[in-house]
């Protein structure tokens, strides 16, 4: 119980930041 806690907001973060990073690199090459 406590690692699903402890991983969910690790999960969410990670996921976020690929998120972002996708989000990123689409709009680089879109301005090219």
């Amino acid at each position: 119980m406590l690692s699903c806690i402890v991983e969910s907001p690790y999960l969410a973060l990670k996921a976020l930041e690929v998120y972002q990073n996708n989000i990123v690199s689409t709009s680089l090459f879109a301005s090219f």
